[in-house]
């Protein structure tokens, strides 16, 4: 249940080097559309006073959940920021496993860990901020009972048997 005044969740935002690059990359992945970047400038009060941020910026069309991604020109103001990301990864079902881990390969995407069931797998690309859980499509009704309140019986069965990448 989210909070009466907080129940607006609409997006996840991603640093990435080239805005660019990473619509291209999101589009070819996952085939989103993107609104036209737009390129901000704008003075920010921070702990240390009003510093400046630049950047350019895109939101996916596809929602309800967009995804943000954001290129940092001039990063001044969030330089004085505490902490730092702690957003780890975009979650996506897949039918098939290893033809979108291959397909993610070809893209750049680099597989950096595959739960050996053949569950699900994690994948990195350079510049893009955070990873891309793929999870195969046969976990789905397992989540969805969860998410309805019952234990998570969570049945890690593959026709795939072990892997080795």
């Amino acid at each position: 249940m989210t909070h009466p005044d907080l129940s607006g969740l609409f997006h996840t935002g991603m640093v990435v080097d080239n805005v660019e690059t990473a619509m291209s990359t999101f589009s070819k992945a996952f085939g989103y559309h993107w609104a036209e970047p737009i390129e901000l400038e704008a003075q920010c009060k921070t702990r240390e006073g009003i510093l400046p941020r630049h950047s350019i910026a895109t939101y996916s069309l596809e929602g309800p959940h967009h995804i943000e991604l954001i290129q940092q020109i001039d990063d001044t103001a969030w330089k004085t920021a505490s902490g730092g990301p702690k957003v780890h990864h975009l979650g996506f079902w897949v039918d098939d496993l290893e033809e979108s881990i291959e397909r993610l390969g070809k893209l750049g995407f680099q597989l950096e860990v595959e739960d050996v069931s053949g569950a699900l797998s994690y994948h990195y690309q350079s510049g893009m901020g955070l990873y891309i859980e793929l999870v195969h499509a046969r976990a789905r009704e397992q989540f969805d009972e969860w998410w309805d309140g019952k234990p998570l019986r969570w049945e890690r069965t593959s026709s795939q048997g072990d892997h080795s990448h």
